[in-house]
């Protein structure tokens, strides 16, 4: 029986060829010319909508909607994501695109596409996409669902389900990792119809853990409760301890224990690059640097278009203070994936430190655009405003603006750590000692790096930010 895609149109099989490439459509695993294609979360869902499309065109509203839904995105979201996906694709066989523009109507592949003989899509992977995915209030009853059906294990003998399951829970942490309240929200969809299929699965108990971390507030219990289940359950899987150790490191402040799930996740899987990468962040903290940066090394070599591993690279070399070295890491980053916050995080943290306040600003402006996702409205919006006030008044006045962009609110609580390193840029302690102690209090994910930070070194010796430092269970 055909299963109906997001796309409209009936598909049959796993898999389509087109071209010299070879599209999985569960795991959205790309083959090019026998060589897998590591692709971003939204490029491989555009590159989905085109195959399925079967030459016809897709328009820019559907893949718009179909990709981020109902949230409302820049006009030019859709077109920067196709050029994207042809950087990441390109050339087709003949030396062209394999992906046309039609003129006012929108993309097309040029090139046939050919269903291949193997399993058909299993329903649930195909339909994921479609839904409404709804407000975070929906991850919260997952727990219970979790819970039930602690005899699920006799479905592992059933092999059918169990790769379903796996297909539906990668998907799941590909999108809950790329930084975003959203995909989060949808991946933890993807995590419940895993735990329908098979009641229980580790997989699927260790991502809602990690969306339940993400994506709620202060109240950690409840993540760290489905993450000691999903170890429980199965203690050679190794995403499941690399998530119980984020979740009592990053979120919990624990750091012995987390340690020692996180190196069992690298040596139960030492060829996946997210456990290194994790591993990599813990040595960081630690101030670990040498080795935090052997770990950052392994990952980019395992996965070399995986952005994740570039910025933590980055990140490594930042607090090693190699500015250059982390400015070119966050480079790789960015050209990875132009969207990834993380890519322009430690390029302006480097230019800052390094007194280039032309390009702090820039990569500063790149990564907020990151953030929203506005296409290029925030480069055209922002960079402007702030040249004019670093003519005019110097880095002082730039750091201002951004102190008061993020004054209020929410925002303010989100951003006590970037808050004590601007006010440490322009040379008001006090000020970043008070952010710093409130930041220990809203627990802003960046608040683990201070202890390592080179902004703060002139703060060291001074008792407050030692408490800070002793507070988030780590030492000087």
């Amino acid at each position: 029986m055909a299963v109906q895609d997001t796309s409209g149109i009936a598909t049959t099989a796993r898999s389509a060829s087109f071209g010299e490439a070879k599209w999985d459509r569960v795991s959205r695993q790309l083959t090019l010319r026998g060589q897998p294609v590591k692709l971003a979360w939204r490029l491989g869902e555009a590159l989905n909508l085109l195959v399925n499309a079967r030459g016809n065109v897709v328009s820019k509203e559907e893949l718009q909607r179909q990709i981020w839904g109902e949230v409302q995105m820049d006009d030019s979201i859709v077109p920067q994501c196709i050029k994207s996906l042809r950087r990441a694709i390109d050339p087709a066989p003949g030396g062209g695109s394999y992906i046309e523009t039609v003129s006012r109507a929108g993309y097309r592949l040029a090139f046939e596409v050919v269903d291949d003989a193997e399993a058909p899509v299993p329903a649930g992977a195909a339909s994921t996409s479609r839904r409404n995915f709804g407000a975070w209030w929906l991850a919260a009853s997952l727990l219970a669902l979790a819970c039930v059906g602690a005899a699920g294990g006799a479905y592992y003998r059933h092999a059918g389900k169990r790769e379903e399951a796996t297909a539906l829970v990668e998907r799941g942490y590909r999108l809950l990792r790329s930084g975003n309240r959203p995909d989060g929200n949808r991946a933890t969809l993807l995590f419940r119809e895993a735990l329908e299929i098979i009641p229980n699965f580790p997989g699927a108990n260790a991502g809602l853990a990690e969306a339940a971390a993400r994506l709620g507030e202060m109240d950690f219990e409840p993540a760290l409760a489905l993450a000691r289940r999903a170890v429980d359950s199965d203690p050679a899987c190794s995403e499941c301890q690399s998530t119980l150790g984020y979740v009592l490191g990053v979120r919990m402040w624990r750091w012995a224990e987390a340690g020692q799930h996180l190196r069992r996740s690298v040596e139960l899987e030492p060829a996946r690059a997210s456990h290194r990468i994790r591993y990599a962040e813990w040595l960081m903290v630690q101030g670990r640097l040498e080795e935090a940066a052997r770990e950052a090394i392994a990952a980019t070599k395992l996965e070399p278009g995986e952005p994740r591993a570039w910025s933590i690279l980055a990140a490594v070399r930042y607090f090693q203070q190699r500015y250059r070295d982390s400015i070119r890491e966050s480079d790789r980053a960015a050209n990875l994936d132009f969207f990834h916050p993380s890519a322009f995080v430690w390029a302006y943290r480097s230019n800052m430190q390094l007194g280039d306040d032309v390009n702090a600003v820039v990569a500063r402006v790149k990564e907020v655009n990151a953030v929203d996702k506005d296409g290029d409205t925030m480069l055209t919006r922002l960079l402007p405003q702030y040249f004019a006030l670093l003519e005019a008044r110097g880095r002082k006045a730039v750091v201002e603006a951004w102190l008061e962009d993020v004054g209020k609110g929410r925002p303010r609580e989100v951003h006590r750590y970037n808050r004590a390193t601007w006010y440490m840029w322009i040379g008001n302690q006090e000020e970043a000692l008070a952010e710093l102690e409130a930041g220990v209090k809203s627990r802003p994910y960046q608040m683990i790096y201070t202890a390592v930070d080179p902004a703060f070194a002139p703060l060291r010796h001074k008792p407050r930010f030692q408490d800070v430092v002793r507070k988030l269970g780590l030492s000087l």
